[in-house]
């Protein structure tokens, strides 16, 4: 299955990725997932910008692209 991320969005409770078919994805705990440091430990908008990169390469979409569409 393959699905397209329509949209980010940085919410209070994590970051919520819309797909193309209108489900939605909420990350709450994104620092778990990627990074071996503490969520105390990293700044919020590295782990905002690693997130980006991500949804870019799969949805291979720009960056810029992305960060037009956040909330």
């Amino acid at each position: 299955m393959i699905s397209i991320v329509s949209k980010v969005e940085d919410t209070e409770l994590g970051l919520k990725l819309t797909l193309e078919n209108g489900n939605n994805i909420c990350v709450n705990n994104y620092s778990h997932y990627l990074l071996s440091e503490s969520v105390s430990r990293c700044d919020k908008d590295r782990l905002k910008n690693i997130y980006i990169r991500l949804v870019s390469e799969l949805t291979q979409m720009s960056e810029k692209t992305i960060k037009s569409q956040m909330l």
